[in-house]
């Protein structure tokens, strides 16, 4: 019997030395783990974003209240004419001119330059009514993100959305012209 009030006197300082170095484990533990606060900021402006970014880079979540938002909202693009399609010779003042100078020309020959004057004149309309339909298009859809995008990271998303559109842009043009 001796023995075995010894064994349990044994077991219980042995489960109170571990009850001991477990709470120590533990207490060690949380005292040197990283709280987390979350607080909600309303309406937050862009500098006040990067701000808090910068301060908690790995924890910050800024979930959007509106997920999709039209490139028009934020974005003006627009299109200059190619130099050929902005200059005199596509306009009807220089066919007209044309056609008072036919005298000086065989009627075959003004017809021929009227001709490829009113087309190329036809072409430029034609290119820049596809542009702008284009582009019509392309601000109206919507950039789709679900949390605040960093700066940097909304710029390399528009100028790679904006080089796409623009590398896409010639070939539509030469779909449309092919079906035409």
């Amino acid at each position: 019997p001796e023995t075995n009030s010894t064994n349990q006197l044994l077991a219980t300082r042995i489960y109170l030395f571990m009850l001991g170095i477990s709470i120590i484990i533990i207490t060690t533990f949380m005292a040197f783990q990283q709280q987390t606060h979350a607080f909600t900021v309303e309406s937050p402006t862009e500098i006040h974003v990067e701000q808090l970014r910068l301060q908690y880079p790995s924890t910050l979540s800024c979930p959007c209240t509106q997920l999709a938002v039209r490139y028009e909202t934020f974005l003006n693009v627009s299109s200059m004419p190619h130099e050929i399609c902005s200059s005199p010779l596509v306009s009807s003042q220089w066919s007209l001119a044309l056609l008072n100078r036919a005298d000086i020309w065989r009627a075959a020959d003004w017809f021929l330059l009227s001709t490829h004057f009113r087309r190329l004149s036809w072409m430029c309309e034609l290119a820049q009514q596809a542009i702008d339909q284009s582009v019509f298009t392309f601000a109206s859809n919507e950039l789709i993100n679900k949390e605040v995008l960093s700066r940097d990271s909304f710029e390399v998303q528009i100028n790679t959305t904006l080089q796409l559109f623009i590398e896409q842009l010639p070939a539509r043009f030469r779909r449309m012209i092919t079906f035409i």
